[in-house]
């Protein structure tokens, strides 16, 4: 089994706190809720936002890492989970960039032998963007209704400073999204991808399994 080193130091997770993260971590918790699990596995501790939130909210909620000092409900290698159990959904925000691009797909095939149904990943898209939004609130029409103008404009350019935790992004050379897409496609269905509102450098993809 191959074995990598810790990337980012466990003490380093409180620091990992803004208005976009905050944002990605909405997103995380819609879209987790509306795959309508009543059990989760999490790929990566991380701050355990997202698994303090699910499990406040009654979810049968477990997680995975390598690291056993972030005392994980599984010590295991994300390459090959080889857990006893299966789960509704399975989660891993920000993670897979951090292994080598040649274990993607067969990550995704462990990711997919874990989940019953659902697996949810969200991936750091390298670009430059520009997201304008403005929200129009007449308040004589309180009453009646709110009239909101979202005006999106988002500029996709490449940009070359690399992050030194990421082995790969989405957007940098040899890594197109239509790369990425192709590669889903060979192991799930997706359901659904975006980029998140107001933090576009987190790219979302909801991921059912294929019927046998």
């Amino acid at each position: 089994m191959n074995k990598f080193k810790t990337q980012i130091n466990s003490k380093e997770y409180n620091h990992l706190v803004s208005l976009p993260k905050f944002i990605s971590y909405y997103y995380q918790i819609k879209e987790t809720l509306a795959s309508q699990p009543k059990t989760i596995l999490e790929i990566g501790v991380g701050n355990k936002f997202f698994y303090n939130y699910m499990k406040g909210q009654g979810f049968k909620i477990k997680n995975c890492d390598f690291d056993k000092s972030l005392n994980p409900d599984f010590i295991r290698d994300i390459k090959d989970l080889n857990l006893k159990q299966s789960f509704d959904t399975v989660v891993a925000f920000e993670v897979l960039e951090h292994l080598p691009f040649k274990y993607f797909q067969s990550t995704l095939k462990e990711l997919k032998k874990a989940s019953n149904k659902t697996v949810i990943i969200s991936l750091p898209y390298s670009c430059i963007s520009l997201d304008i939004q403005s929200r129009l609130r007449l308040p004589s029409l309180n009453k009646i209704s709110n009239i909101s103008i979202n005006i999106p404009l988002l500029l996709k350019i490449k940009i070359d400073k690399k992050n030194k935790e990421h082995h790969w992004e989405i957007g940098r050379k040899n890594y197109p999204l239509e790369k990425i897409i192709n590669i889903l496609k060979q192991e799930f269905i997706i359901q659904k991808k975006f980029q998140v509102p107001l933090n576009p450098y987190h790219y979302f993809f909801i991921l059912r399994k294929k019927s046998n």
